[in-house]
């Protein structure tokens, strides 16, 4: 008979969420659960914060831009407006199994739902805005808030890069949460959320490809720059030409 195998520790798990969303280093968000006010710390994220945010002590937040203007993730905020019913997460996980889009749906702490996107490694921000804002249209949901909500940091009065805008992280509570993930039209635990964002990372050439595909018929100058790739030398021309096709 084989032996089972060990359960890892929660320092270990909050350690893979904190890789998994890791984000800019001059800030990190906390939701109080008993008072259900947030606020800003000027410090970078730390494991410890992912343990408090799994014991559903504190929730934590992170801002997905980097100062470079990348990120390695991004996310769609589809909020239900103040509606006292849930959006549901089931129909919509099916609608991007059917698109094939490589985005985890996780339900938000107000009956909304954040889909993610991970990356392999760090992408232009400005292009995964824009892809993220196609595939929230795609979805149904367009004009929902796009993670990061900036293609670039800008520099405030006294010289020092803006924040950002951070985001609530899902599983807040481990195995007690209401901000859980769904695959396959079940909702999955936190281990199974984990292996499912990496095996839905996506890198330059993935997202290149399935973004080209969807213009097959168009000249390669025009899937290029849908595809956020065309290079600085045919940029105008790509553009010009896009407009008339």
């Amino acid at each position: 008979m084989s032996e089972e195998t060990p359960k890892p520790k929660l320092s270990e798990v909050a350690e893979r969420l904190y890789k998994l969303f890791h984000g800019n280093q001059r800030s990190v968000g906390q939701f109080n659960p008993d008072s259900g006010k947030v606020h800003t710390l000027d410090r970078a994220p730390v494991v410890a914060d992912f343990v408090a945010h799994l014991k559903g002590a504190v929730g934590v937040g992170v801002v997905p831009i980097y100062d470079d203007a990348t990120c390695s993730w991004a996310a769609l905020d589809i909020d239900n407006h103040g509606e006292t019913t849930d959006i549901p997460i089931i129909p919509l996980e099916a609608k991007v199994v059917a698109l094939g889009l490589p985005l985890v749906l996780c339900r938000s702490k107000s009956g909304g739902i954040h889909a993610y996107a991970f990356f392999a490694e760090p992408m232009p921000t400005t292009r995964v805005r824009a892809l993220m804002a196609e595939w929230s249209k795609k979805l149904g949901h367009e004009g929902c808030e796009v993670f990061p909500k900036q293609s670039k940091l800008h520099r405030q009065a006294s010289g020092a890069l803006s924040l950002g805008n951070w985001i609530n992280l899902p599983y807040m509570g481990g195995r007690e949460t209401i901000r859980y993930a769904v695959n396959a039209g079940q909702k999955i635990d936190l281990l199974e959320f984990l292996d499912l964002a990496d095996s839905r990372k996506s890198t330059p050439k993935s997202l290149t490809q399935m973004v080209t595909s969807q213009y097959t018929n168009c000249p390669p100058c025009i899937s290029h720059i849908m595809a956020g790739v065309a290079t600085e030398g045919n940029r105008n021309e790509a553009l010009f030409n896009t407009t008339v096709y």
